[in-house]
This record gives C-alpha cells, structure tokens and sequence, in this order.
C-alpha cells in the first residue's frame, strides 16, 4: 500500500479526534465492547499524535519529490548608476562625434528561469523512496496505536465485568448470611441455639458486609480507569453491556503456527520496522551522493527594456551544467558510515522485535489454553459447593451436622464461604478467558486494519 492510498481512513480518524475534542462524550445508555473502544479512538491522544506525524511524513515525501518537477521561477531586477555609459566612438577614432549609450542610468530586467535536475546517480530517487518508507512507518504507526488502544480498552472493560461480578457474588453472600443471621435469632428465641450461634452469624454478616464494600469500592476504581481510557467526564454513569460476551464460545481460532504466521504478517510494530529497514537501505546510497556526479539543465528568458548599444532586449538561453565532485573531504564516507549504521540498528531492532512477538503469541496462546482448562476446574468446583452448601443449609434448619463435633452454624458458615470462593473463582475463570483471548489477538495484530502491505509500488 502506498502512503497515498489511506488518505480516506486518515481523515475518518481526523473525523473522530474532532469529535472528540468538540464535545464530551457520554454514556446514557448500555456500552458495549464495540462502543467502549469507537469512544477510545475518539478520544486518544496518541493516535491523534500518530495522524499527525502521518501528516508531517506525508509532507517530507512531497518535499523530496519536488526535486523531480521543473522548477519555474519569476525576478525581477532593477539597477540605477549615477549616470548613464555613453562612449563617443567617432572622437575616439579622431572623427566628428558619435555618442553611443553602453548602459542607461535606469536599468530594468525582467527574467523566467526554467530548471531541471536531471537525476543520473539515483540520489534524489534514493532520498524518495527513503522518505516514501520513512512515510509508510508513520502510517502503520497509526495501525500499531489502534492495536494498543484496542487492547487496553479491552483489559478496563474486562476489568470493570469482573469487578461487577464480584459485586454480584458479594451482594449473594450477604443475602445468604442475613438470611442465615435471621433463622438464628429465631432458633435462638426457641431456644434450639445458643447466643454464641447468633453472635457468631453477626460477626459474619459484618465481614460478608465489608466484603460487599471492598468489591463495589473495586468495580468504582475500575469504572474510573475504563472512563480516563475512554475520553469519558469522571461524573459519567458507566452500565456495561456484557450480554455478548460468552467466554464459553472462546477459544484458540487456529494452531500456534499458524497464528506465528499472521502475527508475522499483520502486527504493526514488525511491519514499521520492516519500513523502517527499507528506508534505511536507500539512506546509505543517498549518503553517498556527494560524491556522485549530478547534472542540471535549465532554460531562461530576460527582457531588458532600457537595453544599450550592445545589450539585446530581448535573450533566451538554454543551459546545461555536469558537476563531478573530486573531494569532499571525507564527508561522503562519514555519511555512509553513519547510514549504514543506521541500518543495522533498524535490523537488530526488527529482529528483536520479532522475537518479542513471537514471544507474545506463544505466550497469549498457553495462557488462553489454561485459562479454559482452569474455568473447567471452576464450574466443576461451583457445582460441588452449591451441592455443599445445600445441604449445609437442610442440616443446619433442622439442628443437625454432617460431623458430631462441627455445629451446625459453623458448617453453614463454612460451606457459605466456600460457595462465595467457589462463585468468585468462576467469575475470574471467564473473566480471564476473555483478557487471554484480547492479549492473544493483539499479540497476532488483529485489532489494526487489515492488512497493512507495506512495500511501495
């Protein structure tokens, strides 16, 4: 893809910052996961930066390209001696007068160049396709912004639904134990248990109470993080939409190769630097250019209206100039030097950057793969400590407990404990099926546009 040919999606991203900065957004109804993140590109700062830097690339290839259109250009000058060059000829030559006028006193010119530069080494060829790939990293920069800002819009919404699901499992645990505390204030009026029992369900409902504040205390900073991800005022009211999300229908979509190779071909920071690279290869031959021969044509045309004796008014002049340098006193080679050093920087850094990725996808990929073998463990475990606390709560309404020497209230209360371990394990366990599979596709580079071709024609 050449730069010139996302000219449309710049400006669709332009259209969302002003958006963004005409009005702040708001939240009235529902977000979802595709709205969270429309709100993000709207109000990112970074990807705002990386449209203009976009910009600038595009206006230094313009810039260099300009050296490969005639230059055309228009002056004017005028010349006014203290007095006019007048040469009498015929005394000079012992005869009767004969003033000639060489130069009049006021001496106008009007000219229009024409120029050329005629590229026969390469360099300014070379200095182009160097800015036109500098121009392409700046264009995939936007790409590799978009797959970060997708991600981390990603990693606050998900946050904010494991905050509410704790919210939820806390808020249960409440009503189970205040349920709890009020069987035994009435158990203890019949005097079936003693004070200590009612004491004890007091003191749990307290902790079950501070366990509630914890997690809502949790879900409000995690609202606050989602809303400075989003551009959104602090005061916004943030009710997410999760119905969508269904960490049961999750999973690796392809073998780890095969996500490796579409990592290779579409995570922007590779494709960058592989720009980068290529931008670099021609800098060195556009290093060398003060040591190659360069050529110039030019065409020109004055008017001289106050023209002398031997001056025409009117000359057209056609002209061509071979400039071949013999010694720049090193400056061609310290040039190479530094270009080629360039080079190789931008090749370490792509090939670290690879293994870096590659890194990343094997890592989101284990990740992934535990994730769902962990969120089997918990479903099972939950269903085994509702089963639990069932029964726990059958026994204890009729006085008894599975061991002698456990009451009755403290088997509840344990089996409540539990059970709430158990719902907040589950939660947790789709949670983080979720995130793992968001790393997963930011690691392969699926949040940038696709795909990014990024070799000029």
């Amino acid at each position: 893809m050449r730069p010139s040919s996302s000219l449309r999606y710049v400006a669709s991203l332009l259209v969302f910052a002003a958006a963004a900065l005409g009005s702040a957004q708001t939240a009235s109804e529902p977000l979802t996961l595709e709205r969270a993140t429309q709100l993000a590109i709207e109000s990112s700062k970074s990807l705002r930066r990386a449209v203009a830097s976009y910009a600038q690339a595009r206006g230094g290839l313009r810039e260099v390209n300009a050296a490969f259109l005639p230059q055309i250009s228009l002056g004017a000058q005028a010349t006014q001696f203290d007095r006019e060059n007048v040469v009498d000829f015929g005394r000079k030559m012992g005869g009767p007068s004969l003033p000639v006028t060489i130069a009049e006193r006021w001496n106008p010119a009007m000219t229009a160049t024409l120029g050329l530069q005629i590229d026969i080494s390469g360099a300014v060829r070379s200095a182009s396709n160097q800015a036109e790939f500098h121009a392409l990293a700046a264009r995939i920069e936007i790409d590799r912004v978009r797959n970060q800002l997708a991600f981390e819009v990603r990693s606050a919404f998900f946050d904010v639904a494991r905050a509410q699901g704790q919210v939820k499992v806390a808020t249960d645990q409440l009503a189970a134990v205040q349920k709890r505390l009020d069987d035994t204030r009435l158990f203890e009026k019949v005097g079936n248990v003693p004070k200590f029992d009612v004491v004890s369900a007091e003191r749990d409902l307290a902790e079950a109470d501070q366990g509630l504040l914890a997690a809502r205390t949790s879900e409000e900073l995690a609202k606050a993080r989602l809303r400075i991800q989003l551009g959104l005022p602090g005061d916004a009211e943030v009710q997410l939409d999760t119905a969508a999300l269904d960490s049961a229908k999750v999973g690796p979509d392809g073998t780890l190769e095969s996500l490796l190779d579409d990592a290779r071909r579409n995570r922007p920071e590779l494709l960058e630097l592989q720009a980068t690279v290529e931008a670099a290869k021609h800098g060195v031959h556009y290093a060398r250019r003060s040591m190659m021969p360069s050529i110039s044509a030019g065409l020109s045309y004055t008017y001289q209206p106050n023209h002398g004796a031997f001056t025409l008014p009117r000359t057209t002049a056609a002209t061509i100039s071979l400039s071949i340098p013999l010694f720049d006193g090193g400056l061609a080679r310290a040039r190479v030097e530094q270009a080629q050093a360039g080079r190789a920087v931008a090749e370490a850094d792509l090939a670290a950057t690879a293994e870096q990725v590659e890194l990343q996808v094997r890592s989101a990929h284990l990740n992934l793969t535990q994730a769902q073998a962990r969120a089997r463990v918990a479903d099972a475990a939950m269903v085994q400590a509702q089963e639990a606390y069932r029964l726990a709560q059958l026994r204890y309404s009729i006085g008894v407990s599975q061991a002698s020497v456990v009451s009755p209230q403290l088997e509840l209360a344990l089996a409540t404990a539990a059970l709430t371990n158990a719902a907040n394990q589950r939660t947790n366990a789709s949670i983080d099926i979720l995130l793992a599979k968001a790393q997963l596709d930011f690691a392969v580079g699926r949040f940038a546009p696709k795909p990014t071709e990024n070799k000029p024609q």
